[in-house]
This record gives structure tokens, C-alpha cells and sequence, in this order.
């Protein structure tokens, strides 16, 4: 667990100088918080920037590594089908409190969740944010068959 240490040398002629205090661990479990006030910014068709508010230092229980952003599609909305969500995950140093999220398919139904982790594990991912992704740019036309050709058709 965290605490603030300082140490002060003092003999008999008095104390030494005032030290600065440190924090130091007694001993690491794992966070037992999730980042909150999570937020998605949605940038194109294919990436966004995710934001969150850092959790206590009180809450890590120990020395916090850093932060994971997991996400995963629910369904395009063109489809509207279910998908069974393949989990995408990418990790973001302790001093961060934001991200990009690079890869996603134009016009999807995304979930992302965001936690914090020490070398003990994973803390509690937070509540699930919910963000859609608009339609991208029309792909390169592979094929085109003309049905009906006059000299006057468009």
C-alpha cells in the first residue's frame, strides 16, 4: 500500500535538514479503481480519440504501469447483424490520460472501456462507452455491367 515517507537524521547536537517527502509501497495489489468521465471523440470513419479522468493515486495500490483501452465492434449499421466482438486492446503509459484509436470500420457501433494496472494486474475496466463511426469514403469500383447502352444513356 502507498504512504508518504520521510526520513530525518537528528543527534544530539539536533535535526538534520528538513527532507522532502517520498511515497513508497508496502506492498502492490491491484488498482481498485477504473478511470471515469470516459469520452470518445470520434476524428474520421476509421480513428478516434479517447479521453479519461486518471484514477487516485490511493486507488492504484502501488505504483501505477499505465493505462489499457480495449474496444470492440458491435455491428456495422449498414448490416445491422450482430457480431461476436473480437476485443482490440492498446496500452498507454501512467502519465497519460488520452489516446488515439486507430482501425475502426466506417459506419460500426463500438464499445470501449478503459482500466488502469500495476504490476499486481488489471484494475476494474470502467463502464462501457458506446460511439459510432459515420460512413466512410466509397470503396474503388470493382465491377460495372451495363444492362440496357443507347447512345443517349448516362
Amino acid at each position: 500500500y502507498m504512504g508518504d515517507i520521510k526520513v530525518q537524521a537528528v543527534n544530539k547536537y539536533g535535526s538534520g535538514p528538513e527532507p522532502n517527502t517520498v511515497t513508497g509501497y508496502s506492498s502492490e495489489d491491484i488498482p481498485e479503481a477504473a478511470p471515469s468521465n470516459v469520452i470518445v471523440q470520434v476524428i474520421n470513419s476509421s480513428l478516434a480519440k479517447v479521453i479519461w479522468s486518471t484514477i487516485p493515486k490511493d486507488r492504484v495500490r502501488g505504483h501505477l504501469k499505465g493505462y489499457k483501452v480495449n474496444w470492440w465492434k458491435i455491428r456495422n449499421r449498414l448490416d445491422e447483424k450482430n457480431h461476436h466482438p473480437e476485443k482490440h486492446s492498446l496500452t498507454f503509459k501512467a502519465d497519460r490520460n488520452d489516446g488515439m484509436i486507430p482501425g475502426l470500420e466506417p459506419f460500426s457501433i463500438y464499445h470501449l472501456t478503459v482500466l488502469a494496472f500495476n504490476s499486481k494486474g488489471n484494475g476494474p475496466e470502467s463502464i462501457a462507452y458506446e460511439f459510432q463511426t459515420p460512413e466512410g469514403v466509397p470503396e474503388k469500383l470493382h465491377f460495372l455491367k451495363i444492362l440496357n447502352f443507347e447512345k443517349d444513356s448516362v
